[in-house]
């Protein structure tokens, strides 16, 4: 009876805590977003001796254009929709070009367009 006096609550608590952590995450998956409608950006890199490094400079490419003309809340590419990656690797090295569609999250009280 002891055991099960002090265990209960345990479980409990461990069971609520799992629950609401899952009710964060879902709400995290659905995050209200505004888009650019069908409006490309597009950003290229440079040469570079390894993939990742010349995607990680299309990115930095496309978000420099897309804040510049937008403004900072536009300039990430995670939240972008209709994105196309094209790394290819030529005899100096990988080059990417890339392309997508700027959105930005929706702000309080804004009724966005759900990704």
């Amino acid at each position: 009876m002891r055991i099960f006096a002090i265990l209960f609550p345990v479980l409990f608590i461990a069971v609520t805590f799992i629950t609401i952590s899952d009710a964060e995450a879902g709400r995290k998956g659905r995050m209200a977003l505004y888009c650019q409608g069908d409006h490309l950006h597009y950003g290229s890199s440079n040469v570079f001796r390894s993939k990742r490094q010349a995607f990680k400079d299309a990115i930095e490419s496309w978000a420099s254009f897309t804040v510049f003309e937008y403004g900072s809340e536009w300039g990430h590419w995670r939240l972008s929709k209709n994105k196309k990656v094209n790394c290819k690797k030529g005899s100096e090295g990988w080059k990417c070009s890339i392309e997508s569609t700027p959105c930005r999250r929706a702000k309080r009280g804004e009724k966005g367009k759900y990704r």
